[in-house]
């Protein structure tokens, strides 16, 4: 049973794109056995593209767009609420967290996070890399913003205020409404809000 439970979780990772290597680490198959599935899998499902090279490592490209950031975030929220994140920082997270239990939960966050966002730019493997980094709390970590409380990622030891992209562009808007009368500062207001809630 847990033979098929790997080789299940080895498929999904394979159907979101997810290198050999990483694919290896969570299931604990080797190459060969992970490259013989995707061959099986390929001949009888819609066949999944297989990227090559190392898998994403830095996690600016979390904080380099407001767009990602904000995916990020969500993938996050999500990943803290189904506990794939671990309640304490986790030292060597890479080596750690792996585990054919873990990386069934782990599918299953990002299947939801694709069902909720369809047209979501993250991939699978950043998902994986967004949860060591989230895990080790070294170089990122969760808040919520001031304003809303939703999820925001947030670089360690940043002192950058802790509002979210819409709060922030919200606050445009309405700054930009402040020098005209109540009515259309009101107005303004409304019509931030409404696409928010």
């Amino acid at each position: 049973m847990r033979d098929l439970r790997r080789i299940h979780l080895a498929q999904r990772m394979i159907r979101h794109e997810v290198r050999t290597t990483t694919i290896c680490a969570w299931t604990g198959f080797n190459e060969e056995r992970i490259r013989n599935l995707a061959k099986s899998y390929e001949s009888t499902s819609q066949p999944a593209h297989r990227h090559r090279g190392p898998s994403p490592k830095r996690v600016d490209v979390f904080l380099r767009y407001n767009i990602l950031r904000t995916e990020a975030a969500c993938l996050g929220g999500l990943a803290r609420s189904f506990e794939v994140l671990p309640p304490a920082p986790v030292k060597d997270a890479a080596r750690v967290l792996p585990g054919f239990v873990l990386g069934e939960v782990l599918c299953h966050t990002f299947e939801v996070y694709r069902a909720v966002v369809p047209e979501a730019r993250l991939t699978m493997e950043h998902f994986i890399l967004l949860v060591v980094a989230l895990a080790e709390r070294q170089e990122i970590e969760l808040d919520h913003c001031a304003h809303c409380a939703g999820v925001i990622i947030v670089e360690v030891g940043s002192r950058e205020r802790r509002i979210c992209f819409a709060c922030r562009e919200a606050e445009g808007v309405n700054a930009s409404a402040h020098s005209e009368d109540e009515d259309t500062e009101r107005a303004s207001s409304e019509g931030v809000q409404q696409p928010l809630f």
